[in-house]
């Protein structure tokens, strides 16, 4: 249901075009937030299963989902309003939030990265350099990846400006950068060189 507050059609406009943006924000940040927790349960359920150290500990998990996950997806969540979101088809309002389509394509990034950074971890890292090391290259791989991920979940808007996404992902690197070369921090996070 709809009230008019004037007797102008184009609110009416308006308000469906703003609706439109809120609805695809929100798909946004919960694709952006299933696919980069898929990726780090993935990481850690893989490596246990091969029989791997375990490239994630709890605090850098901890880290990733209180800070590198949350910043991007309230960026994404307040995104700006897409031209040629009104030539759209209305959506079905019985329509899932989690579509097959969409389900597909948060599987495909998050055992996707899985499988890349185990490769990484496995061949790469672990046969050459110490676990902690290792730890450290594939906790800043993910972090950094997941960033790319948030430019990547926006679609075709990825050239349209965003000044609240390029502040949160700047700021996410400068923190991750921060932990990662502070000596005390390090230890705190298990990070080595």
């Amino acid at each position: 249901d709809i009230i008019l507050l004037d007797d102008n059609y184009a609110s009416l406009i308006s308000a469906i075009h703003e609706g439109r943006t809120i609805y695809q924000n929100i798909l946004k940040a919960i694709t952006y937030l299933l696919s980069s927790n898929l990726s780090e349960l993935s990481l850690i359920f893989f490596a246990i299963l091969f029989g791997l150290p375990t490239p994630l500990l709890p605090t850098q998990i901890l880290w990733m989902n209180l800070v590198t996950d949350g910043l991007p997806a309230m960026a994404l969540a307040s995104d700006n309003k897409a031209h040629g979101i009104l030539m759209q088809k209305p959506r079905s309002p019985n329509e899932p939030i989690l579509t097959m389509k969409r389900i597909t394509l948060i599987s495909l990034i998050g055992f996707g990265l899985t499988g890349v950074l185990l490769l990484i971890f496995y061949s790469l890292l672990l046969n050459n350099y110490s676990e902690t090391l290792s730890r450290t290259v594939i906790f800043n791989v993910l972090i950094f990846s997941h960033m790319g991920i948030a430019f990547f979940i926006r679609g075709r808007n990825i050239f349209r400006f965003n000044k609240f996404l390029i502040i949160a992902i700047l700021f996410t690197i400068l923190l991750q950068i921060i932990i990662t070369t502070t000596p005390s921090l390090r230890t705190i996070f298990h990070l080595g060189y």
